[in-house]
């Protein structure tokens, strides 16, 4: 996001700029069929707060259609594969760490509204698929033997609620439900006092 010629936006192609007529659908104009414009333009953004990384997906698509030399509706077609594929892999891998639950979570991955999401170039497919990873590592920490585990599964379940929370600042709630973890599951009975100390920490991130 920067300011050139006292204009600010997002350094992008002209291809998926504002510049283009946003009034009209793709069959009211020829944009669809026209080759990929590659033309340096500042776009603006409603959503320039979001972290890159809920967007690589969708980068890599539209990387691919240019390197291609496409057409400029392919810039939209392997935005959103990319997108899906990432939303089934992220959600393959909760359902395949999840101790419990496996087919609600299956059922709650496959909900229409979710694939129109995760089919779609919105952020929202990582951060769908990425809640339900929370909440597997969460399932699996519950359900982990007595005394198995470390200060290594908090760091990582801290991680991976600070990354959704930075994406959606409300679900860093979700580290509030390390609490729930019974101390008899942690090698050593303090480390339950860390989670504690989780909290405060993405507390203060976020």
């Amino acid at each position: 996001y920067i300011s050139e010629n006292n204009t600010q936006g997002f350094l992008t192609i002209h291809s998926t700029s504002s510049n283009i007529d946003r009034d009209k659908t793709i069959f009211q104009t020829d944009w669809d069929t026209q080759k990929i414009n590659t033309t340096e333009v500042l776009s603006n953004s409603a959503f320039q707060q979001n972290p890159f990384y809920v967007y690589i997906a969708q980068a890599i698509g539209i990387e691919l259609a240019k390197i291609l030399n496409l057409n400029n509706i392919y810039l939209l077609w392997f935005a959103r594969i990319c997108n899906l594929l990432l939303y089934a892999g992220i959600c393959g891998i909760a359902i395949k760490k999840t101790p419990m639950l496996k087919v609600p979570m299956a059922v709650i991955a496959c909900f229409p509204l979710s694939i129109i999401q995760a089919a779609s170039c919105s952020c929202d497919a990582f951060i769908f698929s990425f809640t339900l990873l929370v909440i597997a590592y969460l399932a699996y920490m519950y359900k982990s033997k007595e005394g198995s585990l470390t200060k290594k599964h908090i760091l990582i379940y801290t991680l991976l609620v600070l990354i959704l929370g930075i994406s959606k600042v409300t679900f860093g709630a979700l580290i509030l439900l390390i609490l729930i973890i019974p101390k008899n599951r942690y090698k050593n009975p303090k480390d339950y006092y860390l989670g504690l100390i989780s909290i405060i920490f993405i507390l203060l991130c976020l």
